[in-house]
């Protein structure tokens, strides 16, 4: 006994025949599959090749078996009920034009006339001239091609690829094409429809009306079926006033004449004829200008104006007076923009003082390492590096920033002590660029670095170091100053991806190169008990760091926390040697986040903190507290310290004495 199993597809049904001894067992079928020997050939299986649709073959030593998809004929008003095919799919009726055959739904243009198209629907061929659309002043006319073609592929303010196709915008009938870096645009005739008025209909957005529902016909031996009626063959018939048709050898051919394209919106049609044309509209004329019927201009930043059939409107943009801008954005006004937007703001490091770091998302932390660090990355594309390098400062329990290192590509840029500037290790002379890369200048008492990748540094040739990234770097950054992702509870993580909660040891896990670089790490001490045990101490503290609490950065402190570089004020005033100065790179700090904020506050009239007012000489290092007696010749071998005040001024490093605005060995002072 056979049996047959069927496996559906998407889109054809594959038998396999089971020879089997048809059992009951537990209600269920066993069976095998039916093998074959002739490779190749066609099997007839009874019930099952019985369906014209249905043939089945020997493959590989099988019986498999194939069922054809029939076409949708949904909207054929001419179903063949005796078509070529009549024993498995029924089909849309085709034409016969000069002894050749064509589908229903074929197109085509004529050999010889590439402006005349041919179209097949339900027995019926539409033959109609090309209408062509051009859209602009100079376009090239090819050989065999109708229409001529427009240079560029940039249509309708939309850039196309090469290849797409769409549609104008005001006539969804006009069909253009981007082909090898231009635009043709042509319309055809929309094909003459083989059904009755009644089921006639216009889809939304599609050129062309389509029928309802099918009709199943016979094939009449030379005559021609058209909507509903039987014409003998060479008839001729009108069904519309633009379309005049002749029944030829069971074909109905019809000429169709084709209204031009229309670049007009519909409310600017008139009928003119059988075909609708755009009315002409009058120009305006503003400010001594003509301006087109519906173009549209700005007459300046805030103020937009329409021409409409010789009536000029004009409306002014209103800024909202509330616009208020949320944490890490401010307001920009944008090129050509008339009211300012909300953008993201860049992201500041800085690094002062003990040194005292505020990360790009704003986490304060101290660290007091004297090696060198990684102070920020790009660590995702790897644009730029910044490296530091920090050392013992003033006394046993301070370090410093000493040097800043910034690496893009094959470029090294170093920022040393005294404001000097080496490029590729070569000492620099300000100011110095390399167009669409970097330039490097001196503003004032301090060098700012900025590169076009959106990175800016600056650095006061003492220990204050300020690093600007642009938004574009978010979530791309690592170092000591952060990931720049908006969090601030996130900040400390180190190298090896672990969470710290000490600077100290999330400052080490940045640390790079051998510890050979590194100085004698300061003797750490609490700062507290400094000034809890030394009430002078603690005095001159509180009386240096009262600066960032008075008038001077009232409006200020309303909007930047003022606390954090108070506490870093003071941290640094209370390990602070007699007759110093060390407050000032705090305030330094809370007077630039202040101006970020939109509070420019002159900060060196308020404190005893001065600006250098000169470079110092080879050997020295400015400092904002140095000796106001500095070390000379004449008192080398005296040794002590000077009772006066802390000033600006430049200190000779290692020893050295200061002599004829020169720093040397004692040994080199001249004998008196």
């Amino acid at each position: 006994m056979f049996c047959m199993e069927l496996s559906l597809l998407t889109s054809r049904v594959s038998l396999c025949l089971l020879l089997a001894i048809v059992t009951h067992v537990n209600s269920q079928l066993a069976g095998s599959v039916s093998r074959c020997t002739n490779e190749g050939q066609e099997v007839k299986i009874p019930g099952i090749t019985d369906d014209p649709c249905i043939s089945c073959f020997c493959l590989n030593g099988e019986v498999q078996c194939e069922k054809k998809k029939c076409a949708n004929l949904d909207g054929c008003h001419a179903v063949l009920f005796d078509g070529p095919n009549r024993k498995c799919c029924d089909v849309c009726k085709g034409c016969r034009l000069n002894g050749i055959s064509h589908d229903s739904g074929k197109t085509w243009l004529d050999k010889r006339d590439r402006c005349t198209s041919y179209s097949c629907r339900a027995g019926v061929i539409t033959k109609s001239k090309v209408q062509c659309h051009v859209p602009c002043a100079n376009p090239i006319q090819r050989k065999r091609q109708c229409c001529p073609s427009c240079k560029g592929c940039y249509f309708d303010g939309v850039e196309r690829k090469n290849g797409q196709k769409f549609t104008l915008a005001t006539d969804p009938c006009v069909q253009c094409k981007c082909r090898k870096g231009s635009v043709t645009c042509m319309k055809r005739a929309c094909p003459v429809l083989n059904c009755p008025d009644e089921v006639i209909y216009q889809p939304k957005g599609e050129c062309c009306p389509r029928c309802k529902g099918m009709r199943k016909i016979f094939d009449f031996a030379g005559a021609c079926y058209f909507a509903k009626r039987v014409y003998t063959d060479g008839f001729s018939f009108v069904p519309k006033p633009t379309t005049r048709c002749t029944c030829s050898k069971g074909t109905v051919v019809c000429e169709k004449a084709t209204c031009p394209p229309l670049d007009c919106p519909l409310d600017e049609r008139k009928q003119q004829g059988n075909c609708q044309v755009c009315e002409p509209k009058r120009d305006c004329i503003y400010q001594d200008k003509t301006h087109k019927h519906r173009s549209s201009w700005q007459s300046n930043m805030c103020t937009h104006c329409s021409c409409k059939d010789g009536v000029t409107y004009c409306q002014r943009e209103r800024c909202s007076n509330s616009l208020w801008c949320p944490s890490g954005y401010k307001l920009k006004f944008m090129p050509g923009a008339c009211c300012p937007k909300c953008v993201e703001q860049d992201a500041v490091c800085t690094v002062f003082g003990d040194p005292h770091y505020r990360s790009f998302d704003g986490k304060m932390y101290n660290f007091q390492g004297t090696c060198k660090y990684l102070l920020t990355q790009d660590c995702h594309n790897k644009d730029f590096t910044i490296k530091v390098k920090n050392g013992v400062r003033l006394s046993s329990g301070f370090a410093w920033t000493q040097m800043v290192v910034i690496l893009m590509g094959d470029i090294r840029v170093s920022l040393r002590q005294n404001l000097v500037v080496k490029i590729n290790r070569k000492r620099t002379q300000l100011p110095y660029s390399v167009p669409g890369k970097f330039s490097i200048r001196r503003d004032g008492h301090s060098v700012t670095f900025r590169a076009d990748i959106g990175l800016k540094v600056v650095w006061d040739g003492d220990s204050f170091l300020e690093v600007t990234a642009s938004s574009k770097y978010k979530n791309r950054l690592c170092g000591l100053c952060g990931n720049y992702n908006g969090l601030e509870t996130d900040d400390l993580i180190g190298r090896d991806q672990k969470t710290y909660y000490k600077g100290e040891e999330f400052g080490n896990s940045w640390r790079i190169g051998s510890k050979k670089a590194c100085q004698k790490e300061p003797k750490m001490k609490n700062i507290e008990s400094i000034c809890d045990k030394d009430f002078q101490a603690k005095v001159r503290a509180n009386r240096e760091c009262s600066v960032l609490y008075s008038r001077a950065f009232s409006a200020c402190r309303q909007k930047v926390d003022v606390q954090p570089y108070v506490t870093s004020c003071v941290t640094d005033m209370c390990d602070c040697p007699n007759g110093r100065q060390c407050a000032c790179e705090s305030i330094q700090a809370y007077a630039h986040e202040c101006k970020r904020a939109g509070y420019d506050v002159k900060w060196e009239k308020v404190s005893n903190c001065k600006a250098p007012e000169k470079t110092c000489p080879k050997g020295a290092v400015h400092s904002l507290c140095s000796p106001a007696c500095p070390r000379t010749c004449s008192d080398a071998k005296k040794g002590g310290e000077c009772s006066k005040k802390c000033v600006p001024g430049c200190v000779c490093k290692g020893g050295l004495v200061l002599h004829n605005n020169r720093c040397i060995t004692p040994e080199k002072c001249p004998k008196k």
